[in-house]
């Protein structure tokens, strides 16, 4: 296999790929935060009285670490898959630098995306969120004191408490996740192309017997 450094155009080829996976994993995890939602409902801040200790506690403890499980397997098997694909069809490896220019770059820049459009649906915000709550950053049991009784439209409220009072709990968080994701890939591509090297060696052997060359 070639193990050489890939050219400039190969290492953004790659790195297209990693934010692909990095997004359909988020997409994937949030589907299965969406139907956790459906099983453990969320209280509507204009049907709870201004409390939502159930949401902070219970639901978002809950939706956010299984969006996270679901976030990490998902990116360990795309990168599986990826890795297998590089090493069986092209017959190319990663190098250890290889791997970090077109692997950091495209998490950082999935990641700004994910802020953007999806900030309050990643693991991280309902994790943040179930912190800030059980160490007393916020008091879910009344979120109309928590801004200061100025009312927001309640589809923007729980967005603007996490701005205000802990998002560099998320951020932290997100970080982690980050260094996680890009340990699983590197675990995931290296047990692709090991896959790969096995399953080609096989079709090599099995072509030498059809060939008669083992004879």
């Amino acid at each position: 296999m070639n193990d050489r450094p890939l050219s400039p155009g190969r290492l953004l080829t790659h790195a297209c790929y990693v934010l692909i996976i990095m997004i359909s994993s988020f997409a994937i995890a949030q589907v299965v935060g969406t139907v956790l939602g459906w099983i453990l409902h969320t209280d509507l801040l204009k049907d709870s009285n201004w409390d939502l200790s159930h949401n902070y506690y219970v639901v978002y403890p809950i939706r956010g670490a299984a969006a996270l499980a679901v976030f990490l397997v998902a990116v360990y098997f795309f990168s599986r898959m990826h890795g297998y694909r590089v090493a069986f069809s092209l017959r190319e490896t990663m190098t250890k630098s290889d791997f970090i220019i077109e692997t950091v770059p495209a998490v950082v820049l999935a990641d700004g995306l994910l802020y953007f459009f999806a900030m309050t649906f990643m693991p991280s915000w309902y994790l943040s969120g179930w912190l800030a709550a059980l160490f007393k950053l916020i008091d879910p049991t009344d979120i109309y004191k928590v801004f200061g009784g100025v009312y927001l439209d309640p589809s923007e409220t729980l967005e603007w408490i996490t701005w205000k009072y802990y998002i560099w709990i998320q951020i932290l968080f997100d970080v982690v996740i980050a260094v996680a994701a890009i340990l699983l890939m590197r675990k995931g591509r290296r047990a692709g192309e090991v896959i790969a090297q096995k399953d080609h060696d096989k079709q090599l052997a099995e072509m030498r017997r059809e060939s008669g060359l083992d004879k």
